[in-house]
């Protein structure tokens, strides 16, 4: 694509500049411009596996996005941790919990939660745009983007129903976070308020994503005790309870990029 052809008439360069992007889109998979990111673009075999779960139990992942049919939720605003948005259906036991940890002494931070669509397309933009500025051509740095943010509709912030949760003294995403009293704590107690780790850093062939201790996905207290005491991810405890083939919960083959989705 770098030659240029002689006096090539302004229709037939038009054809040929969309049949030579059509061309790139297909060899990446994904089409790599924020504007043209959508959720549509699954087979409709994991759109019928996801629309029919519980709201509890939404499966989304880099290789599954959020149903055709999902909803906003009604949110509600965690008043005390910077105004950070949940589904408001969660908002009692997370409210809970962080309140139980205060009473502990300890100091918890939720530093990201609810995201909608064009929030998320924005984080992937800014990312894509910060490895292009690194000197990668346009898919290398989708690629990069996608190992660190979740493309819109494939972000389990969109559902309301995760939290990022740091601490005062350790603001940082970072698997140091599991060492702190406030990662041990919720390592420890997060199952009994209805939250899990959604990442364990033992299921990463499983989830598809690197070991995140800071990241907490609401399943409700059955499903998240059920996990803890069977020490299983969301995708494992979707297929032991019928909800999901297991064809369907595993991630393709490892591309050499590991990825902790945001």
């Amino acid at each position: 694509m770098g030659r240029k052809l002689k006096r090539i008439r302004p229709a037939a360069a038009y054809v040929i500049a969309i049949l030579a992007f059509v061309l790139i889109c297909f060899v990446v998979g994904r089409i790599p411009t924020g504007d043209s990111i959508s959720s549509s673009e699954t087979s409709d075999s994991t759109q019928q596996d996801n629309s029919g779960l519980p709201w509890n139990l939404i499966l989304v992942s880099n290789e599954i996005p959020l149903p055709e049919n999902f909803q906003t939720p009604q949110l509600a605003t965690l008043s005390d941790y910077r105004n950070e948005q949940v589904d408001a259906r969660i908002l009692q036991d997370l409210t809970t919990m962080l309140n139980d940890m205060e009473q502990a002494g300890l100091q918890p931070l939720v530093c990201s939660s609810y995201r909608d669509y064009n929030r998320q397309m924005q984080l992937f933009n800014q990312e894509r745009d910060r490895f292009t500025k690194q000197g990668m051509d346009a898919e290398e740095a989708y690629a990069a983007a996608m190992a660190n943010i979740a493309l819109p509709g494939y972000s389990e912030h969109e559902t309301g129903l995760a939290v990022d949760i740091v601490s005062v003294d350790h603001q940082t995403l970072d698997r140091d976070f599991a060492d702190t009293p406030e990662g041990q704590w919720l390592a420890a107690n997060s199952a009994q308020y209805g939250f899990v780790v959604r990442y364990p850093a033992e299921k990463q062939q499983v989830t598809g994503i690197t070991y995140e201790p800071w990241h907490f996905r609401y399943v409700g207290r059955d499903a998240a005790l059920a996990m803890q005491q069977q020490n299983l991810c969301l995708e494992e405890y979707l297929i032991q309870q019928g909800y999901l083939q297991e064809e369907s919960a595993q991630p393709e083959e490892d591309s050499g990029l590991e990825s902790s989705l945001e």
